[in-house]
C-alpha cells in the first residue's frame, strides 16, 4: 500500500472512530437524561408518599383524641351514675371541662353533659362552628352506645346581656336556637329524633350570677340531659320565645 492509500485508510479510520465517539456521547447524554427524569419522578413520588404518611399520621392523631375523649365521656358518666342516688349538687369533672364539656346531674336527679358554647358557637349566632364537631361526635357515640333507650332533652341556656345587634328577638329565642342546631347534628349523626326534644331557657336558668365575665361564661351553655325513657314529656318543658 502506497503512501497516499495508508492516509487514506488513517483518515477513515479517524472518521469511524469519531461517528462511534458521537453516538456514543449522544448515547450517554439520553441516558444522563433519562436517569434525570426518573430521579426527577422518584423525588416527586417520595413527596407523595410523605404528604400521604403526614395525612395517615394526623388523621391518626385524631382518631386517637376522638377515642380519649369518648374514653374520658364515659368514665365521667359512671361516677355521675354511681352518685346519681344520693347526690344533691351536680357532680362535675374538670377533666372533662379542660375539654369544653362537663358532666353533672339536674335537680331532678337526671345525667346531663354541658358544653359550653365557646365551643358551639360564634357569639350571638346559633351556627355550629367546625370545632365543635369533635366533641358532638364524642356525645353522639357515647349516646348511641350506651343510651340508645334513654330519652334526650337539648338544653340553650344564655347569659343575661340583651339581644343588641343580631337578629335573635331575645334571648330565649336564641337559646331555643341553639339547641335546635345541636338536636339536629345529633340527628344527623344517627341519633333517633323520636327520642329527643329542645328546650331553649334564654338567661332563666344561670349555673352562676351574672355579675362577671367568668360567671356569664358559664351560663352560656348548652345541656343534653339523660333521661329514662318512661319520663312524661309535657308542653310545658319546652321553653319558647314569648317576646311578639
Amino acid at each position: 500500500m502506497g503512501k497516499s492509500g495508508r492516509l487514506m485508510a488513517c483518515a477513515a479510520v479517524a472518521a469511524l472512530a469519531a461517528g462511534c465517539a458521537d453516538r456514543t456521547g449522544r448515547a450517554l447524554a439520553e441516558k444522563d437524561n433519562s436517569i434525570g427524569k426518573l430521579k426527577g419522578t422518584v423525588a416527586t413520588l417520595n413527596e407523595d408518599i410523605k404528604e400521604r404518611d403526614e395525612a395517615i399520621a394526623a388523621l391518626a392523631k385524631k382518631e386517637q383524641e376522638m377515642q380519649e375523649l369518648i374514653d374520658r365521656l364515659n368514665r365521667q358518666l359512671a361516677q355521675s351514675q354511681q352518685k346519681s342516688a344520693g347526690a344533691a349538687k351536680p357532680v362535675s369533672s374538670k377533666e372533662v371541662s379542660e375539654d369544653g364539656m362537663q358532666v353533672g346531674m339536674t335537680k331532678e336527679g337526671f345525667i346531663k353533659i354541658t358544653v359550653a358554647d365557646r365551643v358551639l358557637f360564634e357569639s350571638g349566632e346559633a351556627k355550629l362552628r367546625d370545632s365543635s364537631h369533635r366533641v358532638l361526635a364524642a356525645v353522639s357515640k357515647v349516646l348511641k352506645d350506651k343510651y340508645s333507650a334513654n330519652v334526650i332533652r337539648i338544653e340553650g341556656h344564655t347569659d343575661s346581656d340583651p339581644i343588641k345587634q343580631s337578629k335573635w328577638r331575645d334571648n330565649m329565642e336564641l337559646s331555643l336556637a341553639r339547641a335546635r342546631a345541636v338536636y339536629d347534628h345529633l340527628v344527623k349523626s344517627g341519633l333517633d329524633a323520636g327520642r329527643m326534644y329542645v328546650s331553649g331557657y334564654g338567661e332563666h336558668q344561670p349555673v352562676a350570677p351574672n355579675t362577671t365575665v367568668a360567671n356569664k361564661a358559664k351560663n352560656r351553655r348548652v345541656e343534653i340531659v339523660i333521661m329514662p325513657r318512661d319520663v312524661k314529656v309535657v308542653k310545658e318543658d319546652v321553653k319558647v320565645s314569648s317576646r311578639k
